[in-house]
């Protein structure tokens, strides 16, 4: 499967931002 430069780029700011909100709700959890 071939995505768009510019769709393989949102893709992996999207999963950037999953990682981002994972670490802070770990963060704030504890």
């Amino acid at each position: 499967m071939e995505f768009l430069p510019g769709g393989a780029a949102l893709l992996q700011l999207l999963q950037l931002l999953l990682l981002l909100l994972l670490s802070i709700g770990r963060c704030c959890s504890t």
